[in-house]
């Protein structure tokens, strides 16, 4: 990540981003691929493996490499001219006009303005073709801001994927909880109920008792008062 200070030294001087995942390689401007260093850590870790990825000149060569397969033209941008500047250039040659003026004039080299005076026809050819203004590190660079756009979106649906699993998780667990309160409140009602039907059970049970002893009890009498009569 991006800090104010050397993450190895801690001087606020000089401070380089180092890219952890060369952008050759496939690495994004993004700060998790980022690290603070000082100027002498930086390179000290460039230093580190001169032969290995974060050689210079193999990342160069990678570039290059990248850049032809996607069609940029490699180098400096050819000079293209209009059918009016080749005109002016052929007489300004014919007038004895020095080729370093002339490439003063219409902002090339000289070697370009050798070119068109040995092969004008070549060059009236190429004046009507329009040259792609984008180069290949401007694609790049919009690669890159296309690259760090998406890795924005795709952090903030995490973000919302975790804050609606947070949600869901303090939801599965409130019912939970309510689950478990009315487990408890079932329990308890139950418990009364059994109790409530084992004491009315008792008192019927005792009714029940009391009733048959009264009745074994006139029973008994009864009897004895038969008996009683035929004694006599």
């Amino acid at each position: 990540m991006k800090l104010d200070f050397c993450c190895i030294c801690g001087t606020k001087e000089n401070l380089h981003h180092h890219h952890i995942t060369p952008r050759h390689c496939g690495g994004s401007d993004d700060e998790t691929n980022l690290i603070t260093l000082c100027g002498t850590h930086h390179a000290w870790i460039h230093g580190l493996r001169p032969t290995a990825w974060n050689n210079h000149s193999n990342a160069v060569k990678e570039s290059l490499k990248e850049a032809k397969k996607l069609g940029f033209s490699v180098g400096r941008k050819p000079k293209l001219f209009t059918k009016e500047e080749i005109d002016n250039l052929l007489e300004m040659r014919k007038k004895g006009v020095g080729v370093k003026r002339c490439a003063a004039k219409f902002k090339c080299g000289v070697g370009t303005i050798y070119n068109v005076i040995n092969d004008p026809e070549h060059y009236y050819k190429l004046s009507g073709v329009t040259q792609s203004d984008k180069t290949y590190k401007e694609y790049k660079k919009e690669l890159q801001i296309v690259e760090r756009e998406q890795q924005k979106k795709l952090n903030t649906a995490k973000k919302h994927l975790e804050k609606e699993k947070q949600i869901k998780e303090e939801l599965i667990k409130k019912s939970i909880e309510r689950l478990d309160n009315r487990t408890d409140e079932l329990d308890s009602w139950f418990e009364n109920r059994k109790k409530t039907l084992l004491t009315q059970a008792n008192n019927k049970i005792e009714s029940y008792i009391e009733e048959e002893k009264e009745r074994v009890s006139q029973k008994l009498d009864k009897k004895v008062k038969n008996f009683s009569h035929v004694a006599e």
